[in-house]
């Protein structure tokens, strides 16, 4: 950890107020924020209602839920949690996070301007309409746990302010007022100029300036939202998306820094409308995103690094019919599947696979060094199909030395160039040590299960199976894996 005179130091530096550039401690050591949601109360596993996981469903596993219906897009490693019932696995976040080098976390309550709650035309609670269980108990819990909890991380509380008269009565008052009598003189405030820090985001694109004015006397406010809508984004797009996608992350990612100079953002998956759209949205590429914008914030020397995200997990599914966009029955707006996702908490398949990167990567940025470094070596790709068990192929794949996972290329009758391509897939489940002895890294997530369908499997019973293991950075061969040629393909 940091000392905490060197973050109030370089915050306040941030918040421009006489000591910018002073420190050069500061400077080699930014402040590190990360996303943090209390939006699962509704939909978690304690409540008895249906769990609506989205890796689950696109594998078969489950149906979809109803439209406006809150999904998880894949279990968390301490379950579908409710936070303000759950205080094991609190603690376990700010030990967590602490330990990676996390300063504060920006508590995600842009849905929730008021504390009026409203069910939607559905019947249903969604994630903007039941502030009590959403913010105000998981809220109370937070600052009662993490007070427990040495040099937990300060909580920043990021807030849509607006200035709108109420139209719901009786109206039980603005939000950000409610954070303001939680924060302030609480240990787990980040204190600027003795005020708590908090970041405001807008009401469709607008500012509520005079209310923000108001703020000033108690609180210290940064405008946060997207490009220069603020004077700090939580995400922001590669230079060039494009090029990005097609090279895999293979390629510098030069994403914009924040218009005030001081802050930058980091992803480790983003999108341009909907994650679900995979078409256009950025995807982890098993944390090579993640540590090209890690690498940019290193080379922006940005005093502040704020990373989205740690533990969002929840999206409601839409109905969107955007010709020449998107058309989907099923589409989600921040969060998809394994690799169409933001979140950096153990789970989804990969344990604590991507923990553990966010974790390197942040060392290597407090020490002056090149994140990138957190990826490891990129050698050779190495692999074996162990078998095919109900109809799924099993095995690993890696490139030696690197702690990323790759994806592998699964051909029938023989191998690329003479074979039948079936599909590409993720090597990134959850592996065993001796996995990673093999692959020459510390990484955690090198295997695959790849299901073979009825129709591969009618079509091509008795194929015998090839696996290329895809390099991450194209320096090496995308090699066949051992045992390729080995197993044939079941019948149905």
């Amino acid at each position: 950890m940091k000392p905490r005179d060197i973050l109030l130091k370089t915050l306040t530096a941030a918040c421009g107020l006489g000591l910018f550039g002073a420190s050069s401690e500061a400077q080699s050591a930014p402040v590190i924020g990360i996303y943090y949601s209390t939006m699962h109360c509704t939909d978690s596993a304690d409540t008895g209602l249906p769990i609506y996981d989205i890796s689950k469903i696109l594998a078969g596993i489950g149906t979809w839920g109803p439209e406006f219906k809150t999904h998880w897009w894949g279990r968390p490693d301490q379950g579908y949690y409710c936070l303000s019932r759950d205080d094991v696995t609190l603690k376990k976040h700010a030990e967590q996070l602490r330990d990676a080098g996390i300063d504060f976390v920006y508590l995600d309550i842009t849905n929730h301007p008021d504390l009026n709650s409203d069910i939607n035309a559905q019947g249903l609670h969604t994630r903007s309409s039941a502030p009590e269980e959403m913010i105000k108990k998981p809220l109370d819990r937070m600052l009662a746990v993490w007070s427990t909890v040495t040099n937990a991380p300060k909580i920043v509380p990021w807030v849509q302010v607006v200035e709108d008269t109420p139209t719901v009565f009786p109206y039980k008052g603005d939000m950000i007022d409610h954070i303001r009598m939680k924060m302030t003189g609480s240990s787990l405030a980040y204190p600027v100029n003795n005020k708590p820090v908090v970041l405001v985001s807008p009401r469709d694109g607008v500012y509520a300036n005079n209310k923000i004015a108001s703020l000033a006397p108690t609180l210290t406010v940064f405008r946060m939202w997207v490009g220069a809508q603020g004077d700090w984004s939580f995400m922001s797009h590669c230079s060039n998306d494009s090029d990005f996608k097609s090279k895999r992350g293979n390629v510098d990612c030069g994403q914009q820094a924040s218009s005030d100079g001081n802050q930058i953002a980091v992803s480790a998956a983003y999108q341009s409308n909907w994650m679900s759209n995979t078409a256009s949205a950025i995807p982890k590429f098993h944390g090579m995103t993640f540590l090209r914008q890690m690498e940019t914030a290193w080379r922006s020397g940005r005093q502040v690094v704020t990373i989205n995200g740690w533990n969002e997990w929840t999206s409601m599914r839409l109905k969107v019919n955007a010709p020449g966009i998107y058309v989907s029955d099923y589409a989600f707006t921040d969060q998809y599947d394994k690799e169409y996702s933001r979140d950096l908490e153990p789970g989804g398949g990969a344990g604590d696979q991507y923990y553990q990167l966010m974790k390197r990567a942040i060392a290597e940025l407090d020490a002056g060094r090149n994140p990138m470094n957190a990826g490891g070596s990129f050698g050779t790709i190495r692999g074996v199909i162990d078998g095919v068990v109900n109809n799924s192929v099993n095995g690993w794949a890696c490139s030696y030395g690197s702690s990323l996972s790759v994806d592998v290329h699964l051909y029938v009758g023989g191998s690329a160039g003479s074979g039948t391509v079936i599909g590409g897939y993720g090597s990134d489940n959850v592996s065993e040590i001796q996995v990673a002895q093999a692959c020459g890294s510390i990484g955690k997530a090198y295997r695959f299960s790849i299901p073979l369908s009825t129709a591969t499997r009618r079509a091509h019973a008795g194929k015998k199976i090839y696996i290329h293991g895809i390099h991450p950075t194209g320096a090496y061969s995308n090699a066949l894996i051992s045992n390729s040629g080995v197993f044939a393909v079941p019948a149905p």
